[in-house]
Protein backbone atom coordinates (compact mmCIF):
# COMPACT_ATOMS: atom_id res chain seq x y z
CA UNK A 1 0.00 0.00 0.00
CA UNK A 2 2.72 2.41 0.83
CA UNK A 3 4.47 1.65 -2.64
CA UNK A 4 1.01 2.47 -4.04
CA UNK A 5 1.02 6.12 -2.24
CA UNK A 6 4.67 6.80 -3.30
CA UNK A 7 4.00 6.02 -6.95
CA UNK A 8 0.75 7.57 -7.34
CA UNK A 9 2.76 10.92 -5.85
CA UNK A 10 5.65 10.64 -7.69
CA UNK A 11 4.34 9.31 -10.92
CA UNK A 12 5.73 11.70 -12.94
CA UNK A 13 9.03 10.73 -11.95
CA UNK A 14 8.65 6.68 -12.18
CA UNK A 15 7.51 7.54 -15.66
CA UNK A 16 9.62 9.61 -17.39
CA UNK A 17 12.64 8.11 -15.42
CA UNK A 18 11.88 4.81 -17.69
CA UNK A 19 10.85 6.41 -20.50
CA UNK A 20 14.71 8.03 -20.30
CA UNK A 21 16.32 4.27 -19.31
CA UNK A 22 14.12 2.69 -22.59
CA UNK A 23 15.07 5.83 -24.52
CA UNK A 24 19.49 5.07 -23.97
CA UNK A 25 18.42 1.22 -24.95
CA UNK A 26 16.77 1.82 -27.91
CA UNK A 27 18.50 4.80 -29.52
CA UNK A 28 22.15 3.64 -28.45
CA UNK A 29 23.77 3.70 -32.13
CA UNK A 30 27.55 3.11 -31.40
CA UNK A 31 29.57 5.98 -31.25
CA UNK A 32 30.88 9.52 -33.18
CA UNK A 33 34.44 7.72 -32.83
CA UNK A 34 36.01 10.99 -32.00
CA UNK A 35 35.83 13.35 -28.13
CA UNK A 36 34.05 9.75 -26.67
CA UNK A 37 35.99 6.99 -28.05
CA UNK A 38 39.35 9.06 -26.81
CA UNK A 39 37.99 9.45 -23.01
CA UNK A 40 37.27 5.82 -23.46
CA UNK A 41 41.04 5.06 -24.41
CA UNK A 42 42.53 7.28 -21.43
CA UNK A 43 39.87 5.30 -19.36
CA UNK A 44 41.74 2.05 -20.67
CA UNK A 45 45.06 3.01 -20.12
CA UNK A 46 43.85 4.61 -16.39
CA UNK A 47 42.27 1.33 -15.29
CA UNK A 48 45.62 -0.49 -16.67
CA UNK A 49 47.60 2.02 -14.98
CA UNK A 50 49.71 2.78 -18.19
CA UNK A 51 47.71 6.59 -18.04
CA UNK A 52 50.88 9.32 -18.03
CA UNK A 53 49.80 13.03 -16.52
CA UNK A 54 52.01 14.24 -19.10
CA UNK A 55 49.75 13.59 -22.10
CA UNK A 56 49.56 16.42 -24.47
CA UNK A 57 46.05 15.99 -25.41
CA UNK A 58 43.31 18.14 -23.27
CA UNK A 59 41.00 15.49 -23.53
CA UNK A 60 43.21 13.28 -21.32
CA UNK A 61 43.42 15.27 -18.38
CA UNK A 62 39.28 15.29 -18.24
CA UNK A 63 39.66 13.05 -15.30
CA UNK A 64 36.09 13.93 -13.35
CA UNK A 65 34.71 11.65 -16.65
CA UNK A 66 37.69 9.51 -17.08
CA UNK A 67 38.12 8.23 -13.66
CA UNK A 68 34.48 7.44 -12.88
CA UNK A 69 34.92 4.98 -16.32
CA UNK A 70 37.72 3.57 -15.64
CA UNK A 71 36.41 2.24 -12.44
CA UNK A 72 33.31 1.21 -14.51
CA UNK A 73 35.96 -0.59 -17.05
CA UNK A 74 37.19 -2.28 -13.94
CA UNK A 75 34.42 -3.58 -12.90
CA UNK A 76 32.61 -4.46 -16.25
CA UNK A 77 35.37 -4.77 -18.95
CA UNK A 78 35.85 -2.31 -21.96
CA UNK A 79 31.95 -2.41 -23.70
CA UNK A 80 29.21 -1.02 -24.35
CA UNK A 81 27.54 -1.50 -21.07
CA UNK A 82 30.09 0.75 -19.16
CA UNK A 83 30.36 3.51 -21.65
CA UNK A 84 26.47 4.00 -21.24
CA UNK A 85 26.17 3.42 -17.47
CA UNK A 86 28.28 6.24 -16.75
CA UNK A 87 25.98 9.01 -18.93
CA UNK A 88 22.82 7.13 -18.16
CA UNK A 89 23.64 7.15 -14.56
CA UNK A 90 24.38 10.95 -14.14
CA UNK A 91 21.26 11.78 -16.34
CA UNK A 92 19.14 9.69 -13.95
CA UNK A 93 20.94 11.27 -10.79
CA UNK A 94 20.35 14.78 -11.97
CA UNK A 95 16.27 13.56 -12.73
CA UNK A 96 16.53 13.01 -8.84
CA UNK A 97 18.15 16.09 -8.01
CA UNK A 98 15.64 17.77 -9.42
CA UNK A 99 12.62 16.36 -9.11
CA UNK A 100 13.47 16.50 -4.82
CA UNK A 101 14.21 20.27 -5.64
CA UNK A 102 11.20 21.15 -7.54
CA UNK A 103 8.55 19.10 -5.55
CA UNK A 104 9.71 21.00 -2.19
CA UNK A 105 9.78 24.54 -3.80
CA UNK A 106 6.97 24.27 -6.56
CA UNK A 107 3.25 24.06 -6.14
CA UNK A 108 1.08 21.83 -8.77
CA UNK A 109 1.08 22.07 -12.20
CA UNK A 110 4.30 24.06 -11.98
CA UNK A 111 6.67 21.44 -10.92
CA UNK A 112 5.65 18.93 -12.91
CA UNK A 113 5.88 21.01 -16.29
CA UNK A 114 9.47 22.12 -14.53
CA UNK A 115 10.61 18.57 -14.89
CA UNK A 116 8.64 17.41 -18.30
CA UNK A 117 10.44 20.74 -20.06
CA UNK A 118 14.04 19.15 -18.11
CA UNK A 119 13.34 15.42 -18.46
CA UNK A 120 12.15 15.38 -22.33
CA UNK A 121 14.16 18.19 -23.18
CA UNK A 122 15.85 16.25 -26.82
CA UNK A 123 19.32 16.74 -25.94
CA UNK A 124 19.24 15.63 -22.20
CA UNK A 125 17.85 12.57 -23.10
CA UNK A 126 20.07 12.09 -26.56
CA UNK A 127 23.01 12.65 -24.82
CA UNK A 128 22.09 9.90 -22.13
CA UNK A 129 23.79 7.03 -24.01
CA UNK A 130 26.84 9.43 -24.81
CA UNK A 131 29.74 9.08 -23.75
CA UNK A 132 30.87 13.08 -23.24
CA UNK A 133 31.86 15.05 -19.92
CA UNK A 134 28.72 17.24 -20.78
CA UNK A 135 26.15 14.87 -19.11
CA UNK A 136 28.43 14.74 -16.06
CA UNK A 137 28.74 18.44 -15.88
CA UNK A 138 25.21 19.11 -15.36
CA UNK A 139 24.59 16.44 -12.77
CA UNK A 140 27.47 17.86 -10.82
CA UNK A 141 26.33 21.61 -11.35
CA UNK A 142 22.87 21.05 -10.52
CA UNK A 143 24.18 19.37 -7.37
CA UNK A 144 26.55 22.26 -6.33
CA UNK A 145 23.39 25.03 -6.84
CA UNK A 146 21.33 23.27 -4.99
CA UNK A 147 23.62 23.01 -1.73
CA UNK A 148 23.88 26.97 -2.82
CA UNK A 149 20.36 27.75 -2.29
CA UNK A 150 20.04 25.92 0.85
CA UNK A 151 23.62 27.17 1.86
CA UNK A 152 24.04 27.56 5.89
CA UNK A 153 27.25 28.03 7.92
CA UNK A 154 28.16 24.38 8.02
CA UNK A 155 31.33 23.42 6.87
CA UNK A 156 30.30 19.92 5.07
CA UNK A 157 27.80 22.11 3.02
CA UNK A 158 30.89 24.01 1.55
CA UNK A 159 33.17 21.38 1.34
CA UNK A 160 30.70 19.80 -0.70
CA UNK A 161 29.96 22.27 -2.78
CA UNK A 162 33.59 22.91 -3.53
CA UNK A 163 33.99 19.20 -4.25
CA UNK A 164 30.81 18.70 -6.98
CA UNK A 165 32.46 22.18 -8.76
CA UNK A 166 35.66 20.77 -8.41
CA UNK A 167 34.77 17.79 -10.33
CA UNK A 168 32.71 19.70 -12.88
CA UNK A 169 35.86 21.16 -13.35
CA UNK A 170 37.90 18.12 -14.11
CA UNK A 171 34.84 17.25 -16.14
CA UNK A 172 34.98 20.40 -18.86
CA UNK A 173 36.41 23.66 -18.09
CA UNK A 174 32.91 25.20 -19.26
CA UNK A 175 32.24 25.10 -15.78
CA UNK A 176 33.17 28.57 -15.80
CA UNK A 177 29.93 29.72 -17.17
CA UNK A 178 28.56 29.02 -13.82
CA UNK A 179 31.40 30.81 -11.84
CA UNK A 180 29.89 34.71 -12.58
CA UNK A 181 26.22 33.75 -10.70
CA UNK A 182 28.88 32.29 -7.69
CA UNK A 183 30.40 35.72 -7.54
CA UNK A 184 27.24 37.32 -7.27
CA UNK A 185 25.93 35.58 -4.66
CA UNK A 186 29.16 35.94 -2.44
CA UNK A 187 29.15 39.59 -2.93
CA UNK A 188 24.92 39.54 -2.27
CA UNK A 189 25.90 37.42 0.91
CA UNK A 190 28.83 39.81 2.20
CA UNK A 191 26.32 42.87 1.60
CA UNK A 192 23.66 41.04 3.55
CA UNK A 193 25.86 40.25 6.10
CA UNK A 194 24.56 36.46 6.11
CA UNK A 195 26.32 33.29 5.34
CA UNK A 196 29.49 34.49 6.22
CA UNK A 197 31.14 31.23 7.74
CA UNK A 198 30.01 29.49 4.39
CA UNK A 199 32.16 31.31 2.07
CA UNK A 200 35.28 31.52 4.62
CA UNK A 201 34.82 27.72 4.61
CA UNK A 202 34.29 27.99 0.81
CA UNK A 203 37.31 29.90 -0.20
CA UNK A 204 39.36 27.82 2.24
CA UNK A 205 38.22 24.25 0.76
CA UNK A 206 39.20 26.18 -2.48
CA UNK A 207 42.88 27.36 -1.82
CA UNK A 208 43.25 23.61 -0.71
CA UNK A 209 41.96 21.67 -3.11
CA UNK A 210 43.28 23.98 -6.02
CA UNK A 211 47.32 24.02 -4.21
CA UNK A 212 47.13 20.09 -4.73
CA UNK A 213 45.84 20.27 -8.18
CA UNK A 214 48.59 22.12 -9.19
CA UNK A 215 50.70 21.14 -7.31
CA UNK A 216 50.17 17.68 -8.75
CA UNK A 217 51.35 18.66 -11.87
CA UNK A 218 54.04 20.77 -11.11
CA UNK A 219 55.29 17.09 -9.17
CA UNK A 220 54.59 15.10 -12.77
CA UNK A 221 54.90 17.93 -15.87
CA UNK A 222 56.93 20.56 -13.72
CA UNK A 223 54.03 22.75 -14.51
CA UNK A 224 51.72 23.64 -12.64
CA UNK A 225 49.59 25.31 -15.16
CA UNK A 226 50.40 22.14 -17.75
CA UNK A 227 46.24 21.79 -18.42
CA UNK A 228 45.93 25.46 -18.78
CA UNK A 229 48.80 25.72 -21.36
CA UNK A 230 46.59 22.83 -23.62
CA UNK A 231 43.83 24.74 -23.61
CA UNK A 232 45.26 27.35 -24.77
CA UNK A 233 47.46 25.21 -27.41
CA UNK A 234 44.33 24.13 -28.93
CA UNK A 235 42.85 27.59 -29.52
CA UNK A 236 45.69 29.00 -31.44
CA UNK A 237 44.35 27.83 -34.34
CA UNK A 238 40.57 28.83 -34.12
CA UNK A 239 41.62 31.93 -36.22
CA UNK A 240 38.15 31.63 -38.42
CA UNK A 241 36.29 31.94 -35.12
CA UNK A 242 38.14 35.65 -34.38
CA UNK A 243 36.98 37.09 -37.91
CA UNK A 244 34.75 40.20 -37.71
CA UNK A 245 32.02 38.60 -39.18
CA UNK A 246 31.75 35.17 -37.24
CA UNK A 247 31.99 37.25 -33.80
CA UNK A 248 29.37 39.71 -34.85
CA UNK A 249 26.94 36.83 -35.64
CA UNK A 250 28.13 35.13 -32.20
CA UNK A 251 27.65 37.70 -30.30
CA UNK A 252 24.11 38.58 -31.69
CA UNK A 253 21.61 36.29 -32.95
CA UNK A 254 23.45 33.06 -33.47
CA UNK A 255 23.45 31.35 -29.90
CA UNK A 256 19.12 31.99 -30.05
CA UNK A 257 19.38 30.11 -33.64
CA UNK A 258 20.94 27.45 -32.10
CA UNK A 259 18.21 27.20 -29.01
CA UNK A 260 15.52 26.53 -31.65
CA UNK A 261 17.79 24.39 -34.03
CA UNK A 262 18.72 22.05 -31.28
CA UNK A 263 15.49 22.48 -29.49
CA UNK A 264 16.73 23.60 -26.34
CA UNK A 265 14.20 26.55 -27.15
CA UNK A 266 11.56 24.49 -25.65
CA UNK A 267 13.27 24.62 -22.56
CA UNK A 268 14.64 28.02 -22.21
CA UNK A 269 11.65 30.13 -24.19
CA UNK A 270 9.84 30.98 -21.06
CA UNK A 271 13.18 31.90 -19.55
CA UNK A 272 13.80 34.19 -21.76
CA UNK A 273 11.23 36.12 -21.81
CA UNK A 274 11.85 36.52 -18.10
CA UNK A 275 15.77 37.05 -18.06
CA UNK A 276 14.96 41.43 -17.83
CA UNK A 277 13.40 41.14 -14.95
CA UNK A 278 15.69 39.60 -12.67
CA UNK A 279 15.53 40.76 -9.61
CA UNK A 280 18.57 41.23 -7.13
CA UNK A 281 16.68 39.75 -4.36
CA UNK A 282 18.06 36.31 -4.44
CA UNK A 283 16.69 34.86 -1.12
CA UNK A 284 13.39 34.65 -3.51
CA UNK A 285 13.85 30.77 -4.92
CA UNK A 286 12.25 32.20 -9.08
CA UNK A 287 14.70 35.35 -8.42
CA UNK A 288 17.61 32.93 -7.53
CA UNK A 289 17.18 30.01 -10.46
CA UNK A 290 16.64 33.25 -13.02
CA UNK A 291 19.61 34.36 -12.04
CA UNK A 292 21.50 31.64 -11.68
CA UNK A 293 20.03 30.88 -15.73
CA UNK A 294 20.66 34.31 -17.11
CA UNK A 295 23.92 35.13 -15.63
CA UNK A 296 25.28 31.80 -16.99
CA UNK A 297 23.45 32.44 -20.08
CA UNK A 298 25.13 35.77 -20.33
CA UNK A 299 28.50 34.27 -19.39
CA UNK A 300 27.80 30.89 -21.78
CA UNK A 301 27.04 34.27 -24.79
CA UNK A 302 30.21 36.42 -24.34
CA UNK A 303 32.85 35.14 -22.14
CA UNK A 304 36.11 33.54 -23.84
CA UNK A 305 37.77 30.54 -23.57
CA UNK A 306 40.84 31.64 -25.40
CA UNK A 307 43.53 33.49 -22.99
CA UNK A 308 45.40 35.64 -25.20
CA UNK A 309 42.26 36.25 -27.86
CA UNK A 310 38.95 37.24 -27.75
CA UNK A 311 37.09 33.81 -28.56
CA UNK A 312 33.97 32.89 -27.51
CA UNK A 313 32.79 29.39 -27.22
CA UNK A 314 31.78 27.06 -30.51
CA UNK A 315 28.31 26.71 -30.22
CA UNK A 316 27.33 22.90 -29.69
CA UNK A 317 24.20 22.27 -27.49
CA UNK A 318 25.92 19.74 -24.94
CA UNK A 319 28.19 22.49 -24.13
CA UNK A 320 25.03 24.12 -22.67
CA UNK A 321 23.37 20.96 -21.06
CA UNK A 322 24.04 22.02 -17.92
CA UNK A 323 21.89 25.40 -18.12
CA UNK A 324 18.53 23.09 -19.17
CA UNK A 325 17.31 22.25 -15.81
CA UNK A 326 17.41 25.87 -14.53
CA UNK A 327 16.01 27.26 -17.97
CA UNK A 328 13.36 24.57 -17.25
CA UNK A 329 12.84 26.03 -13.82
CA UNK A 330 12.28 29.61 -14.62
CA UNK A 331 10.17 28.89 -18.02
CA UNK A 332 7.64 26.54 -15.90
CA UNK A 333 7.15 29.38 -14.15
CA UNK A 334 6.96 31.91 -16.79
CA UNK A 335 4.38 30.04 -18.41
CA UNK A 336 2.33 29.98 -15.44
CA UNK A 337 2.37 33.83 -15.32
CA UNK A 338 0.95 36.79 -17.53
CA UNK A 339 2.15 38.03 -19.46
CA UNK A 340 4.81 36.06 -19.87
CA UNK A 341 2.76 32.92 -20.95
CA UNK A 342 1.91 35.16 -23.97
CA UNK A 343 5.54 36.21 -24.75
CA UNK A 344 6.91 32.53 -24.33
CA UNK A 345 3.83 31.30 -26.59
CA UNK A 346 4.91 34.26 -29.41
CA UNK A 347 8.45 33.12 -29.00
CA UNK A 348 7.75 29.72 -29.56
CA UNK A 349 5.78 30.95 -32.88
CA UNK A 350 8.69 32.86 -33.81
CA UNK A 351 10.86 29.55 -33.28
CA UNK A 352 8.97 27.33 -35.39
CA UNK A 353 8.71 30.05 -38.31
CA UNK A 354 12.67 29.68 -38.13
CA UNK A 355 12.61 26.08 -37.97
CA UNK A 356 10.26 25.92 -40.80
CA UNK A 357 13.37 26.61 -43.09
CA UNK A 358 16.57 25.40 -41.31
CA UNK A 359 15.01 22.19 -39.99
CA UNK A 360 11.60 21.49 -42.01
CA UNK A 361 7.62 20.96 -41.03
CA UNK A 362 8.18 18.38 -37.96
CA UNK A 363 10.58 20.76 -35.77
CA UNK A 364 8.48 23.91 -36.98
CA UNK A 365 4.98 21.59 -36.14
CA UNK A 366 6.24 20.48 -32.39
CA UNK A 367 6.80 24.21 -31.94
CA UNK A 368 3.62 25.52 -33.15
CA UNK A 369 1.86 22.65 -30.95
CA UNK A 370 4.14 23.92 -27.71
CA UNK A 371 2.97 27.65 -28.49
CA UNK A 372 -0.76 26.59 -28.79
CA UNK A 373 -0.79 24.55 -25.46
CA UNK A 374 0.97 27.70 -23.88
CA UNK A 375 -1.94 29.59 -24.97
CA UNK A 376 -5.10 27.06 -24.10
CA UNK A 377 -4.02 26.58 -20.57
CA UNK A 378 -3.24 29.90 -20.01
CA UNK A 379 -6.85 30.69 -20.63
CA UNK A 380 -7.81 29.03 -16.79
CA UNK A 381 -6.68 30.94 -13.90
CA UNK A 382 -4.55 28.55 -11.03
CA UNK A 383 -7.84 27.60 -9.23
CA UNK A 384 -9.10 25.74 -11.81
CA UNK A 385 -6.45 23.56 -10.96
CA UNK A 386 -6.93 22.15 -7.61
CA UNK A 387 -3.94 19.73 -6.39
CA UNK A 388 -3.67 17.81 -9.84
CA UNK A 389 -6.91 17.96 -10.61
CA UNK A 390 -9.19 16.36 -13.82
CA UNK A 391 -8.14 19.78 -15.58
CA UNK A 392 -4.37 20.02 -13.90
CA UNK A 393 -3.62 15.95 -15.18
CA UNK A 394 -5.21 17.15 -18.81
CA UNK A 395 -2.84 19.68 -18.64
CA UNK A 396 0.35 17.47 -17.99
CA UNK A 397 -0.57 14.51 -19.73
CA UNK A 398 -1.02 16.67 -23.34
CA UNK A 399 2.34 18.54 -22.57
CA UNK A 400 3.98 15.30 -21.91
CA UNK A 401 2.38 14.26 -25.41
CA UNK A 402 3.83 17.05 -27.54
CA UNK A 403 7.37 16.48 -25.66
CA UNK A 404 7.74 12.73 -26.07
CA UNK A 405 6.90 12.92 -30.11
CA UNK A 406 11.00 13.96 -30.95
CA UNK A 407 12.55 11.40 -28.70
CA UNK A 408 10.06 8.44 -30.00
CA UNK A 409 10.56 9.58 -33.48
CA UNK A 410 14.46 8.89 -32.56
CA UNK A 411 14.18 5.85 -31.07
CA UNK A 412 12.16 4.28 -33.98
CA UNK A 413 14.17 5.64 -36.43
CA UNK A 414 16.42 3.24 -38.33
CA UNK A 415 20.47 3.39 -37.74
CA UNK A 416 22.26 6.19 -39.18
CA UNK A 417 25.86 4.75 -38.32
CA UNK A 418 25.62 1.29 -38.93
CA UNK A 419 27.28 0.50 -35.45
CA UNK A 420 26.22 -2.96 -34.84
CA UNK A 421 26.57 -4.40 -38.30
CA UNK A 422 30.40 -2.90 -38.28
CA UNK A 423 30.46 -4.25 -34.71
CA UNK A 424 29.45 -7.47 -35.78
CA UNK A 425 32.03 -7.56 -38.94
CA UNK A 426 34.53 -7.13 -36.51
CA UNK A 427 33.47 -9.82 -33.57
CA UNK A 428 33.11 -12.47 -36.69
CA UNK A 429 36.45 -11.51 -38.49
CA UNK A 430 38.66 -10.53 -36.34
CA UNK A 431 41.15 -12.99 -36.94
CA UNK A 432 41.98 -11.59 -39.96
CA UNK A 433 43.12 -8.59 -38.69
CA UNK A 434 45.46 -10.46 -35.92
CA UNK A 435 48.50 -10.26 -37.91
CA UNK A 436 49.85 -7.36 -40.30
CA UNK A 437 47.81 -5.87 -42.77
CA UNK A 438 46.66 -2.60 -44.47
CA UNK A 439 42.82 -1.67 -44.31
CA UNK A 440 41.48 0.89 -46.14
CA UNK A 441 38.49 2.98 -44.32
CA UNK A 442 36.86 6.07 -43.81
CA UNK A 443 37.76 9.05 -41.53
CA UNK A 444 35.88 7.77 -38.57
CA UNK A 445 36.91 4.02 -38.50
CA UNK A 446 40.40 5.35 -39.33
CA UNK A 447 40.16 6.67 -35.38
CA UNK A 448 37.85 4.76 -33.89
CA UNK A 449 39.07 1.12 -35.24
CA UNK A 450 41.00 0.85 -31.72
CA UNK A 451 37.55 0.60 -30.12
CA UNK A 452 36.87 -3.03 -31.88
CA UNK A 453 40.38 -4.15 -30.41
CA UNK A 454 39.38 -3.15 -27.09
CA UNK A 455 42.57 -0.99 -27.61
CA UNK A 456 44.83 -3.41 -28.25
CA UNK A 457 45.41 -3.04 -31.80
CA UNK A 458 48.07 -6.43 -33.33
CA UNK A 459 51.24 -5.02 -34.03
CA UNK A 460 51.42 -4.30 -38.10
CA UNK A 461 47.70 -4.04 -38.82
CA UNK A 462 47.48 -0.36 -40.04
CA UNK A 463 44.48 1.41 -41.16
CA UNK A 464 44.69 3.96 -43.83
CA UNK A 465 41.66 5.87 -45.66
CA UNK A 466 40.33 4.94 -49.22
CA UNK A 467 42.39 7.99 -50.64
CA UNK A 468 46.02 5.98 -50.10
CA UNK A 469 44.89 2.87 -52.22
CA UNK A 470 47.73 4.04 -54.58
CA UNK A 471 50.02 4.47 -52.03
CA UNK A 472 49.67 1.00 -50.24
CA UNK A 473 49.85 -1.06 -53.40
CA UNK A 474 53.46 -2.20 -52.90
CA UNK A 475 53.10 -2.41 -49.90
CA UNK A 476 53.62 -7.17 -49.52
CA UNK A 477 50.76 -7.66 -46.83
CA UNK A 478 47.33 -8.64 -46.72
CA UNK A 479 45.21 -5.15 -48.24
CA UNK A 480 41.28 -5.40 -47.06
CA UNK A 481 38.47 -2.52 -47.57
CA UNK A 482 35.82 -2.30 -44.77
CA UNK A 483 33.07 -0.47 -46.81
CA UNK A 484 30.68 1.06 -44.15
CA UNK A 485 27.75 2.90 -46.58
CA UNK A 486 25.88 4.68 -43.36
CA UNK A 487 29.72 6.62 -42.84
CA UNK A 488 30.10 7.03 -46.18
CA UNK A 489 26.47 8.80 -47.04
CA UNK A 490 27.42 11.30 -43.83
CA UNK A 491 30.95 12.03 -45.02
CA UNK A 492 29.19 13.02 -48.55
CA UNK A 493 26.38 15.08 -46.31
CA UNK A 494 29.58 17.47 -45.31
CA UNK A 495 31.31 17.56 -48.81
CA UNK A 496 33.32 14.89 -48.54
CA UNK A 497 34.53 13.20 -52.22
CA UNK A 498 35.52 9.60 -52.06
CA UNK A 499 37.19 7.60 -55.02
CA UNK A 500 34.81 5.60 -57.59
CA UNK A 501 36.37 2.99 -56.56
CA UNK A 502 34.45 2.67 -53.11
CA UNK A 503 31.43 2.95 -54.75
CA UNK A 504 32.01 0.37 -57.41
CA UNK A 505 34.03 -2.37 -55.95
CA UNK A 506 36.26 -3.79 -58.60
CA UNK A 507 34.74 -7.16 -58.97
CA UNK A 508 37.57 -9.08 -59.20
CA UNK A 509 38.07 -8.15 -55.25
CA UNK A 510 37.17 -11.14 -52.99
CA UNK A 511 33.55 -10.21 -50.21
CA UNK A 512 34.38 -11.47 -47.17
CA UNK A 513 31.61 -10.40 -45.35
CA UNK A 514 28.45 -8.25 -45.48
CA UNK A 515 25.93 -7.48 -42.54
CA UNK A 516 23.92 -4.77 -43.95
CA UNK A 517 24.97 -2.19 -46.02
CA UNK A 518 28.84 -2.77 -44.10
CA UNK A 519 31.15 -4.78 -45.88
CA UNK A 520 34.24 -6.44 -45.95
CA UNK A 521 36.70 -6.49 -48.78
CA UNK A 522 40.28 -8.67 -49.98
CA UNK A 523 41.68 -6.81 -52.24
CA UNK A 524 43.18 -8.76 -55.24
CA UNK A 525 46.74 -9.43 -55.23
CA UNK A 526 47.07 -8.05 -58.88
CA UNK A 527 45.81 -4.71 -57.57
Amino acid sequence: MNFLLILRQHWLFCVLIAFCVLFCILSFDGYYFYDDTTYAFYAYQFSKGTYQISTNDIFAHRWGLIFPLALLYKIFGVNDFANVALPLLATLMSFSLFWVWVKKLFPSPQKEIAFALFALDFYTLFFANKLYPDVLLTTLVLGAIFLLWNRKNNFWQAFFFIFLNFWGFLCKETIFFIAPFYICVCVYDLFKKQNIRFWIMVFITAIAIVAFYLGLYAYFTKNPFFRFSLIQQGHTDYTQFRSEGFLFERLTYAPLLMFVNTSLIIAFAGALTKVFVLSKKLQHFSNFTLGAFAISLLAFWLMPVDFEHYTPIYLLPRHILFLVPLGAVVSAEAIQQKPFNIFTAMLMFFSAGIAWHTLGIKVAGLYVCVGVWILFFSKFKKENFGRLGGLSKLKILSLLAILVLHPIYTMLKPTETGYKYEKMLFKQHLNLFQKPCVVLTDDKLISGHKWYFQFEVPQGVVFKHFEDLNKVKQIPLPKYVIQNKYSIAYFEQIGTKFPEWVYNIPANWRKIASYDRVSLYEISAQN
